[in-house]
């Protein structure tokens, strides 16, 4: 998936001022982003921000998340095919390993 779709959000809400929200490639990019924000006294408290997964295959590591500090690192947008919205985000992502092996990945 291209970098661009940084630009597209989601949030899904609780209907007591909590949420979950995010971009479509799990990059955090406001601050107001996060996993799972609850309402504590009419006021947001962010209790997870994120998770940076890993998958580990035959020994080599690929890191799923995607982070914008002065550098996007690491890139995990760049094994993500798909992203949809149903109730909860899904994302998708496809693995080509080094002796041709592909692996999906959904979540």
């Amino acid at each position: 998936m291209d970098y661009s779709a940084v630009k597209k959000e989601w949030i899904i809400s609780n209907g007591l001022g909590g949420y979950s929200s995010s971009t479509v490639l799990g990059c955090n990019t406001r601050k107001y982003h996060g996993l799972l924000v609850a309402n504590l006294n009419n006021s947001q408290i962010i209790l997870l921000n994120k998770a940076d997964e890993q998958v580990i295959v035959d020994g080599k590591t690929y890191d799923l998340a995607t982070n914008e500090y002065d550098i996007i690192y690491p890139k995990g947008y760049e094994y993500m095919t798909g992203f949809s919205f149903d109730f909860y985000p899904e994302f998708v992502y496809e693995i080509k390993t080094e002796d041709g092996k592909k692996i999906t990945i959904k979540k």
